[in-house]
């Protein structure tokens, strides 16, 4: 290592060579300033490692996909059907996350690619809120979320019917850190009760951010299903 003038440290690499002229033996030294390149090679190993580690989380998810769904799956197509859909959510949510080197992701952009099959030339839906950059983790479980929400409102809820409403507002709080705040509003959709028994999907809303130090919360009311979410931000 070397020091600049300012006092920064930077990288050198020394290349030494000897030659004999007129019968004498002659040393040169040429020493390069390498910094660039061996900050380069840092950045490359720090994503290496990012990206196998948040592979690793995915697989775990994944398992865990597998493990429960097949538990409430009724019939091998309804289990083929769910599985599918939740990887590919997972699947999305990566390849954005690729595009960002695996450092960071859209909160809108990953609402807007869950919410895409649903949204047609007469869109219902209002999606309101500030860009808000969130952590890798963090994203591959407000997929899953946003996924489960969005299949129960087109099954089940506001996205079932013509005249059915849906409203995603989020905004940030500074409480103890920084905190996203998501409300999830289905309304005009068909009268909603509250489930008799919890099913997987609303195991994976409710339980999916509690990795992460966030919360879900549904409320079955009547005029439609409100869910809340709380995320802590880096």
């Amino acid at each position: 290592m070397g020091q600049r003038k300012d006092g920064s440290e930077l990288a050198i690499e020394v290349s030494l060579s000897r030659q004999f002229i007129d019968g004498r033996q002659i040393g040169t030294a040429v020493i390069r300033d390498v910094s660039d390149r061996r900050a380069e090679e840092k950045l490359r190993h720090l994503i290496a490692n990012e990206v196998a580690h948040r592979l690793r989380n995915t697989m775990a998810i994944a398992n865990s996909i597998v493990s429960l769904t097949a538990r409430t799956a009724s019939s091998t197509g309804e289990l083929k059907t769910s599985l599918l859909s939740r990887f590919n959510a997972i699947s999305r949510t990566n390849e954005s996350l690729i595009r960002r080197s695996w450092i960071e992701a859209s909160f809108r952009e990953l609402l807007e690619s869950e919410l895409a099959p649903y949204r047609n030339d007469t869109d219902r839906m209002v999606l309101d809120g500030p860009d808000v950059v969130i952590d890798p983790g963090i994203a591959v479980a407000l997929a899953l979320v946003f996924h489960e929400l969005g299949t129960n409102a087109s099954k089940y809820g506001s996205l079932s019917t013509p005249t059915g409403q849906l409203e995603v507002r989020w905004r940030t709080e500074l409480m103890e850190s920084r905190v996203l705040e998501v409300l999830w509003r289905e309304t005009g959709g068909p009268i909603v009760a509250t489930p008799t028994r919890r099913g997987f999907g609303s195991e994976l809303i409710s339980n999916s951010l509690r990795g992460h130090g966030g919360r879900a919360e549904l409320s079955y009311l009547a005029a439609g299903l409100n869910c809340t979410l709380s995320v802590p931000l880096a």
